[in-house]
């Protein structure tokens, strides 16, 4: 019969190599936890992005609506629309706005941008134009559109430095990339 030391020692001490692996197991098991945790808040900023770029394309759409209703009153004051008047009418007519993708997005803010400014350029020099109710009640929608534009922009941007924050996590950046997670640019 064994001494009770004996006895104590035999239950209740470890091999070392049973340490190393209790250990192993627990970092493991960390790792497991912080890898789950972070997939986690990358799914949802990447979701938060797809619906304010659903919302960004919106704003879009709506406001190249009420560009081609301007250039509508353009053509009905002035009789007939120049070649640039036509060109932008052209380019907000080829915009689409199905299924947003980045890349889509910013080409249509780029042609929204451009039309909204050369609409405002154009106005100046025609009273009959800027005086008609018409005109100034699309204008002012499109001021009330820009302003909704911008502030979900800065929305976006916000949760683009998010998203970038959470795919660059050391130790988890590779899993990410081998799943699609890929760095995304701001709009600007």
């Amino acid at each position: 019969m064994a001494s009770p030391i004996v006895r104590y020692r035999m239950v209740h001490c470890m091999e070392p190599y049973q340490v190393l692996l209790l250990i192993l197991v627990l970092v493991a098991f960390l790792y497991l936890v912080l890898l789950v945790y972070v997939f986690g808040k990358m799914h949802e900023f990447k979701v938060r992005l797809r619906d304010k770029l659903q919302g960004i394309n919106l704003l879009l759409y709506e406001r190249t609506d009420a560009l081609l209703r301007i250039f509508e009153l353009f053509r009905e004051n002035l009789s007939a629309l120049g070649e640039p008047e036509l060109e932008y009418v052209k380019a907000l007519k080829s915009v689409h706005f199905e299924k947003p993708k980045e890349e889509e997005v910013r080409r249509a803010m780029e042609t929204v941008k451009a039309a909204t400014s050369y609409m405002r350029y154009f106005s100046q020099p025609h009273p009959n134009i800027k005086e008609d109710p018409r005109f100034l009640q699309i204008v002012e929608f499109l001021d009330d559109l820009e302003r909704s534009f911008r502030t979900l922009m800065l929305q976006y941007n916000a949760d683009v430095t998010a998203y970038n924050y959470w795919i660059q996590i050391p130790t988890i950046r590779w899993f990410a990339y081998i799943i699609g997670y890929r760095k995304k640019l701001p709009i600007s």
